[in-house]
């Protein structure tokens, strides 16, 4: 059924979302309990690596999380065409 797909899309992304999410806060749970080495060059790749690896794992979070939020809307607005549809030619009971 075409209603169901969208649906079911915006469940997949929400639960990858989550699971993103829980990564994500890992990631930086495990970065936040390293010591930064004193050397200036050292730290510098340090806190660049840090970045870089924390924003990527909030930047797919964040691209998941907006698909998600998309394919609810579209379902919802699957649904209300649907509704809307049997609204206006409803079914003859004999």
């Amino acid at each position: 059924m075409v209603v169901i797909k969208p649906c079911r899309g915006a469940l997949q992304a929400g639960f990858f979302t989550w699971l993103l999410y829980l990564f994500s806060n890992s990631v930086s749970t495990y970065f936040g309990r390293q010591e930064v080495p004193d050397q200036y060059t050292a730290k510098n790749i340090t806190v660049t690596i840090r970045t870089a690896v924390g924003g990527l794992a909030y930047l797919a979070t964040f691209i998941f999380g907006a698909n998600a939020l998309g394919l609810t809307g579209e379902c919802m607005a699957y649904r209300a065409e649907i509704v809307a549809h049997f609204q206006q030619y409803p079914r003859i009971q004999s």
